[in-house]
């Protein structure tokens, strides 16, 4: 799916970004967006820089969403549904 879409977003645990990132890197398509909901950028700018191609825009995004809880199961459906969303400048944007 990744070799056929213009956005990818990467919405898991920030634990399992790794795994994603390796799986997907080889089947971006060139010219498209990449970017995730995560809320710490520190590793995942690392993983990108490192392995993303350079024909990948990366755009590092952080909604303004979510509870006191954390963690996959504070999850529910409507977690984004009329939230600002920051976007973060980097190298790959």
């Amino acid at each position: 799916m990744a070799n056929e879409s213009d956005l990818i977003i990467i919405a898991t645990p920030l634990s399992s970004y790794e795994e994603v990132i390796l799986k997907i890197k080889d089947s971006l398509k060139s010219g498209s967006i990449l970017t995730d909901v995560g809320s710490v950028k520190e590793n995942i700018i690392g993983l990108i820089e490192k392995h993303v191609p350079e024909n990948v825009s990366w755009i590092p995004s952080h909604p303004v969403a979510g509870t006191e809880e954390s963690g996959p199961d504070a999850g529910f459906s409507k977690l984004f549904e009329n939230r600002w969303c920051i976007l973060t400048p980097s190298k790959k944007s």
